[in-house]
Formats: C-alpha cells, structure tokens, sequence
C-alpha cells in the first residue's frame, strides 16, 4: 500500500487452496494465516492491529516554525544533544525603589497586587497596584500610575476624581473597595470602551475601561465559577487574553487539602479558560495546573503566579510563582521568594530548576541586600521592553509572611528584575563544546538569526541538514561561517551568504555545533534588501529612513540599516536604490513593482546627491 496515515483499501487476489497471506507496509508485516474474508470481524481486528503499528512507526512531520521566532523552554526543538542542555536563567535585580509609600491611602500596604501594560504605540508603561492606608480595616483598593521612561521613574497623578477618600477625590485611586485584582488588555476587537479589563478576586467580579480609570461592572457577580473549590481568590489571580488560543484565561490561586499539622489548605495554581468575559460565570471551575510536589520541601507553597503568554516568540509562556516556604504554623509566617516555570500551552509547566531566582535579602550572586527587601517578594503580572530588555516588575516587603502582625504593619516598595529579550532559559554548551540537532522544520523566512551569547574564546557554527541528517551541499559546517559575540539577533552566514530562500518550503534541520556558546532563540526571518524601515516595501520612505539615521550603528534589526550590516552608510543608500520597488512576494521572493521601474533614474540622481553629502 501507499505510505500514509489513513485507512486503505488492500485487495489480497490468491489461487484457489492458499491458506496464508503477508501484508507488509513500510516494514510492518502482518501474517493473516488462512486468508479470509476482509469483511469479517477478525481480519478488521488485525487490521486494526497493524494499522496502529505502521502509524507509530511513522516519523513526525516537520515542525512548520513559518518566520516566527522560537525559544527553548523544553524539548520540542532538540531531537538530539550532546554536551548541552537548557538552563534557566536568573535575572538581574536592580534594587530601584520605583514605587514607595508616600499618601495616607498607602500608609498601611502598597503592591504585591500589580499589572503593568506597555502602549505599544507611546511607550508608556500603565501601571495598577494594591494599596491600603488603614491597618485596623485592612481595606484595600486600586491606584494607578504611569511612566514614561522605560520604567525608571514613575507618576502618581493624583487628580483621577475617582474614589473619595477621606473626603477627597484628589488621589490616584481608581477602584475602592477591591482586593487581588488584574488588569489586562482586551481582545483586539473589543469595543474601545472596553480596551482594559480588571479581575477582582474580593469580590469575585470583573470591570472594563476604555482608559484603565473610569470602571464600570460587566458580568455576573460571582464571575468566576469556582464550583465546590476552596478558595476566597484573596492572593492576586492572573487573567489575560490568550492570542495563541483566543480566548480569556485566568489562573487563580487555589486552596488544596493538606496533611496535617498544616492548619491551612496547600496554595496552589489553577487554570480556567473561556470564549467570552461573561462565559467565566458558567465555565468548569478551574483545574490545577501548578503546586509543588514531592520534589519540593513539605512546607513549600505557591502563593501568587505572575503568568504571563510571552508576546515576543512562538507558544511561550511564562511563570514567576510565590515561593512561600510556611516555617511557623501557628503564625501562618515565612519568608516568600519568586520562582521560575515554563510553558508551550499555559497547561503543563516545565520546572527545570526547583531554584528560587529572586531571594528576599540576597541579589542573583547571593549577597545580602537592603532591609527593605529583606522578607517577602510578589512578582505582579506583565512585563516590559526597553529595546533587549525586559523588566519583571515585583513588590518587596521587609517582613515576613506573618511578620506584619507582629511589626504592626506590611509596607511595600515596587522594584524590578531585568532580563536579556529571550533570556529565560537557552541551550548551554561549556568551553569543552557541544552539539545540538533539531527535528525536521519548515520555515518561510529567507535569513536565520539566533539570540546568541558567545564568551570570549567560544565560536558558534551552524550547518543545515536535509530529513535524514544528511548535510545540505552550501551549508555544511565547512561552508559555516564561525560566529562570535553577543546579539540578540545575530546572522547566520554560510561562505558569507545568508540567503536561505533556495530552502524555504523543504525540511531542514539546524545542526549547532558551539563551544562557550549559550543559545536563547531562532528565528527564520523574512528580509528584503533596501528595506530600510522594515516595512516589506522599498520605496521613497526607506531614503527617509537611511537619511534620519545615518551613521548609526547597532544590533539588527536596525532602522535606516537597509543590507543589514548592523550600520548606516552610504552602502545602505545604495541598497534602496538597486533594489527599489520591491517587495516580499511568494515565497519570501523580492518581487519589483514594475511602476516603480521607470523611477529608479530620478531616485539614482537623489541617491548620488545624497552620498555625497
């Protein structure tokens, strides 16, 4: 029969007086002694015997990763390794005091509750957090600030006109009373009235906003269907809109049965999804997805999760989970450190190390730090970009768990933790080197760039083989060009050439072969020669771009970098111009605009006048 994965119909024609046939596909053989009729029950059970063999033998098909940048957070790209292995990586606190108490609604209790948002158009950061000023009440509620600078320095405008407290509105509340609460952006489509939404935990309700001030109720109240589990939602409950599945999905904390002497239920992460905001209300309960197991200390919860659907890369999830290590039972008291897990799904979670990544009262080397973040840490939910940065932004308290009792009060100063773009984990080979095979892809790009860190010393290559492991001629390790330095979006050349585009559409594996080398991403990239600004078209604006930034110089991609040398010069000017007019076509193939043909002498007189300039 044909290879293939579905049924077939297989006529077996035999001389009268035979009594056995063999049928064999792709090296899966069957005996059917005493050949019969294949109606029957018993030669379908066979069939059915077989039919299951030969599909399990079958190789899996190639993983199509189209232009989409991919991260190593678990095996899906490594078929084969030796001498490296993922490794998760720790960030880099920076110990800024960004957000502090300073007004009476604060007196009490500030963050551990937060979400932030990046305008993707401005740049602002959006920030909410969890505020209280009474320790007697221990109300809570929601205040808003912003900045404008990557995060460095922050506004707290205090004229929302809001909430009243204490007989004004001159604050920077938005929400009052309101406990464990999230804010995310909508779904792409939903009505500008609607552009954030807010999760409340205490009580269990939800709110849109077309500006992340002005609230109003959607939903029914309870929100969230919690069926018969045990769990208040008194700890912040990450909500987001998952692009990848398109639908809403939350993550609360749950409260699970615990052994005793634990006067308390085991903290854990669940997870709940649905089409709609006001589908929650009726979904199943959520299931759990994350706790700590038998690989963890017995007195090891997790607290709040800080997850997030990683928007820089291909089906990446990540978990910043409380690790809250319970030392006194009767106070309910112990210090809480944040942790570190990866997901392809938001489902099933990858614990490489069972680490706590940012430790209260040490930095990443394991120095003591300041008081003030000294006892607890609560890692909020969203991150932000700063060009190949990204900040984590956490709350720190220099108290404990129970602690506060005790003190008389909680405190609370925002702070940040920064991490290379695409730092979380990467395949590490030491100085002694190793290699790394990736199964069969299918990629629509015609450039491959890697997020790479070579150390001083170390090298990189990288050959491209056919499905059967079989080097492709042009692109074996001898025709690699050896890589070194430190990019996040480093070119793969091989004899000096990084055109991929005779290889799009077929199956390749990527063969490294490094040495001091820690790799965190690939991607196959779709690049047009003279596309100065990136927009897939080379026109008119791509001289702009050349022109606002000539002589810069930096890591690709680079605006006004149009044949992405990582700088802007003259050569760039006359990229634009041999290649004007043209676009991505099919196939990732520079297709000219043949209008655009009858221009290229009154833009070569620009050009000329421009170098010379």
């Amino acid at each position: 029969p044909v290879r293939g994965d579905q049924w077939q119909t297989v006529v077996i024609e035999h001389e009268v007086g035979t009594n056995d046939a063999t049928v064999t596909l792709d090296g899966v053989s069957q005996l059917f002694p005493g050949v019969v009729a294949t109606t029957s029950s018993l030669e379908r059970i066979r069939w059915d015997n077989i039919h299951s063999a030969y599909v399990d033998s079958l190789p899996p098909p190639p993983i199509a990763v189209g232009n989409r940048k991919q991260l190593f957070i678990d095996g899906r790209f490594v078929q084969s390794a030796s001498g490296a292995s993922i490794v998760v990586n720790k960030p880099q606190p920076t110990a800024e005091k960004l957000i502090v108490q300073e007004h009476p609604w604060e007196d009490f209790n500030l963050g551990a509750y937060t979400s932030v948002i990046q305008d993707k158009e401005t740049g602002r950061i959006r920030l909410w957090y969890q505020t209280s000023g009474d320790i007697q009440t221990q109300v809570t509620g929601v205040a808003y600030a912003y900045s404008d600078d990557n995060g460095a320095t922050w506004t707290k405008p205090l004229n929302l006109g809001q909430v009243n407290y204490d007989g004004s509105t001159d604050n920077n509340l938005v929400m009052w009373p309101a406990h464990a609460t999230t804010v995310f952006e909508n779904r792409p489509d939903a009505p500008p009235s609607e552009k954030y939404v807010m999760f409340v935990g205490q009580p269990n309700s939800a709110f849109t906003s077309p500006d992340g001030i002005q609230w109003s109720p959607t939903g029914s109240v309870p929100f969230l269907n919690m069926g018969t589990l045990n769990a208040d939602l008194d700890s912040q409950n990450v909500m987001f809109w998952d692009t990848r599945l398109e639908k809403y999905v939350v993550m609360p904390r749950l409260n699970l049965p615990r052994v005793p002497p634990y006067p308390v239920g085991k903290r854990a992460v669940g997870r709940s999804e649905s089409s709609t905001l006001e589908g929650f209300s009726v979904a199943d309960p959520p299931v759990t997805v994350f706790l700590a197991d038998a690989g963890d200390a017995v007195n090891l919860d997790f607290y709040t999760s800080g997850t997030i659907e990683y928007p820089y890369a291909e089906d990446a999830y990540f978990m910043f989970p409380a690790a809250y290590y319970l030392t006194n039972i009767q106070t309910n008291d112990g210090p809480i450190n944040i942790q570190f897990a990866a997901s392809r799904d938001g489902s099933q979670w990858e614990r490489y190390d069972r680490d706590d990544h940012i430790i209260a009262g040490f930095d990443m080397n394991g120095n003591p730090t300041n008081d003030w973040e000294s006892g607890t840490m609560y890692a909020g939910y969203g991150l932000t970009r700063d060009g190949d940065e990204l900040s984590l932004y956490y709350t720190a308290y220099d108290v404990t768990h129970g602690e506060w009792v005790q003190a008389g009060y909680l405190g609370g100063t925002m702070t940040r933790a920064k991490y290379r773009l695409d730092g979380f984990t990467s395949m590490d080979a030491d100085a002694s080197g190793g290699q790394l095979t990736t199964p069969p892809l299918v990629f629509t790009g015609n450039q491959l760039r890697l997020n790479v860190e070579v150390a001083a010393g170390g090298s990189l290559q990288v050959e491209l083989r056919d499905g059967s492991d079989t080097p492709i001629p042009g692109f074996t390790l001898s025709d690699a060009d050896t890589i070194t330095g430190d990019s996040v979006a480093m070119n793969v050349t091989w004899n000096g050439s990084a055109d991929l585009s005779s290889l799009i559409g077929q199956e390749v594996k990527l063969h490294f072969d490094m040495a001091d080398v820690k790799l965190y991403a690939f991607q196959f990239v779709l690049l047009l020669v003279g596309d100065a600004n990136k927009d897939g078209l080379v026109t008119g604006a791509d001289l702009i771009s050349v022109q606002q930034n000539f002589a810069t110089i930096g890591p690709t991609p680079l605006q006004g970098d149009a044949n992405d040398d990582a700088q802007v010069t003259g050569t760039d000017l006359i990229s634009v111009q041999q290649n004007f007019g043209k676009t991505l076509g099919p196939g990732a193939e520079p297709v000219p605009e043949p209008a655009a043909l009858a221009l290229l002498g009154l833009l070569a007189v620009s050009l000329s006048n421009r170098a010379g300039c």
